[in-house]
């Protein structure tokens, strides 16, 4: 079976059947449509991560190495995202407390944000 067969999608959502390789399937998919994103593709490991604030630290290290500002984790990162065309693959997203009124606000409020998580528990809504 070819692994697009495998995808189902639901809106904005893809879910993957078990065993696919989640992690290997996205960063698949991130190298591809490199010239949608002149700004690039970040992969984000996130298994270490347990809640938002922590998400938004680990984001502006990535985006911004030796970042000093002292702005709100969330509000810098907007800064930081808010002119750029980039996907996003945030790595087992599963365990992250409050992720999702954080990544709500990045698509809205950042527009040339692509974002691609993964995650080993399916999505409730």
């Amino acid at each position: 079976m070819k692994i697009s067969a495998r995808i189902q999608l639901a809106g904005t959502v893809a879910s993957v059947k078990e065993g696919v390789g989640i992690t290997t399937l996205a960063l698949a998919v991130a190298t591809r449509p490199q010239h949608h994103y002149p700004d690039g593709a970040l992969f984000l490991p996130l298994a270490t991560v347990n809640d938002a604030v922590m998400m938004a630290a680990t984001l502006i290290t990535t985006i911004a190495p030796g970042d000093a500002s002292r702005k709100p984790t969330d509000r810098r990162l907007i800064e930081l995202l808010s002119q750029q065309r980039v996907l996003l693959l945030l790595d087992n997203l599963e365990q992250i407390a409050g992720a999702a009124p954080l990544i709500a606000t990045l698509l809205a409020e950042c527009p040339g944000v692509t974002i691609l998580a993964t995650s080993r528990k399916r999505p409730a809504y």
